[in-house]
């Protein structure tokens, strides 16, 4: 079988540099970032800001060398089929993230709902259509057990205290410093923090 070479159109520019920063999916993040479209590529582009959401298909190009077909879901404590995670490590290391489009600007889209190293090697857009791509699942198998093990009800209320928590360290530490504290960097701090803990009570794999 002779398959066709698959060939980066572009370059997603984020603002993670450490794969740990990195939110846990697209629908997660609130990150800002753009789609550099090569070039020769470009004409590719008309009528794309008729869509308000893109699906953007990329390669883990920093992702772990090694496969293993069975892995451990994130929050889980128990293995199952790499094939039924979304876990980076994979024979084609491809990912796929649903992003809202900003703007355009010639070749260049900006983006948000970051969750892509900078510099990840683009390989197709396509717009986001929900009458094709919304479905209702009747199952959704290991995460409807990472899902009842922490409900929303506590996901809610330990963020609710972590941002407490947060929120007076920040402020002590900016205080310590500086020796008043800033009204804008420990929210700015704070929201950053929060939202990377939020994070890790959601959906992923």
């Amino acid at each position: 079988m002779n398959l066709p070479e698959l060939k980066p159109i572009g370059l997603i520019h984020s603002p993670y540099q450490d794969p740990e920063d990195t939110p846990i999916q697209s629908s997660r993040s609130n990150a800002e970032g753009w789609v550099e479209v090569y070039p020769e590529y470009a004409e590719g582009l008309e009528g794309i800001e008729g869509f308000s959401h893109l699906i953007l298909l990329y390669v883990w190009h920093r992702a772990p060398a090694g496969v293993r077909l069975k892995v451990k879901p994130f929050l889980a404590d128990f293995e199952t089929g790499l094939f039924a995670t979304r876990y980076p490590c994979r024979p084609n290391p491809i990912g796929i993230s649903v992003v809202r489009l900003l703007e355009r600007q010639d070749r260049h889209l900006r983006i948000q709902g970051v969750d892509v190293l900078d510099g990840t090697p683009l390989l197709d857009i396509k717009p986001y259509v929900p009458d094709f791509d919304v479905f209702t699942p009747e199952r959704t198998g290991w995460y409807e057990q990472v899902k009842q093990a922490c409900p929303p009800p506590l996901r809610d209320n330990i963020m609710k205290t972590l941002k407490g928590l947060l929120l007076g360290f920040v402020l002590s530490g900016c205080q310590a410093v500086t020796g008043a504290p800033s009204p804008s960097q420990p929210v700015e701090l704070v929201v950053f923090a929060a939202g990377s803990l939020t994070e890790a009570f959601t959906e992923s794999g």
